[in-house]
């Protein structure tokens, strides 16, 4: 995230953005990762497709590498490398917004609009108590299946491509419960361990399928187990 801030206004909107920063120099979920710059150099700004103007000091950008993850058309280059780059939040939000509820609702659209990977418990469990969502949770170990693992991220994120999610906290930076029934957070997670949700005991990539009120569907061990297609494919062509 970069704000861009010239020198003659640095006093002022530093101090308008304290909030912000403090906000999210401080944030402990760990599966999304930002920092938060300032940006002082014009012509850096303007190739990160940055406004300039007095009036714009201050507006927050997200500018993120182009990859697999990030579902936003490149347009911007730096150092030879694709970026995207956006305007999420104008200085006027930001004041308006004394709580910084808006801007993680911001950022959290961002951060879900593709497969979240987790890496170890804690992950999943302060994913699964702070947004108690639909989740599609995918076991694969990529150590144990390089290639396979790839084919899985792959699909998952097509999948996130195709079905965009709208998870947008309210005022107070809960999801209400309407919210948690609508949307499904997509999951890759490298680890068995999904307390406090489940502990996976079989070898090899498994699904679950983890609503609000903290329900398991092993759709591997179900419904998955008795079809012989899905949507023309065999099962091992579409997982």
């Amino acid at each position: 995230m970069i704000a861009y801030v010239p020198e003659h206004l640095r006093e002022q909107t530093m101090r308008n953005l304290k909030n912000f920063r403090k906000f999210n120099t401080k944030n402990t979920d760990r599966f999304f990762h930002f920092k938060f710059w300032f940006l002082d150099d014009q012509n850096l700004a303007k190739t990160l497709k940055i406004e300039t103007s007095d009036s714009a000091a201050g507006d927050v950008y997200i500018v993120r590498p182009s990859s697999q993850f990030n579902l936003t058309k490149p347009n911007c280059k730096l150092c030879d490398y694709d970026y995207s780059s956006s305007k999420i939040l104008s200085s006027e939000d930001i004041l308006r917004d004394a709580s910084g509820s808006q801007a993680y609702a911001k950022i959290l659209e961002h951060a879900f609009n593709s497969p979240i990977i987790v890496r170890d418990y804690m992950q999943f469990a302060v994913l699964n108590q702070k947004f108690k969502t639909n989740a599609l949770v995918v076991y694969c170990d990529p150590d144990e299946d390089p290639a396979f693992y790839r084919k899985v991220l792959k699909t998952l994120v097509s999948a996130r491509k195709a079905l965009p999610i709208n998870l947008i906290p309210d005022e107070s930076g809960q999801l209400q419960k309407q919210q948690r029934h609508a949307d499904v957070l997509l999951v890759l997670s490298t680890v068995r361990n999904l307390m406090p949700i489940a502990k996976l005991h079989e070898e090899g990539p498994q699904a679950l399928f983890v609503t609000p009120e903290e329900n398991i569907v092993n759709l591997f061990n179900s419904t998955l187990s008795h079809l012989e297609k899905v949507e023309g494919l065999t099962k091992d062509e579409y997982i």
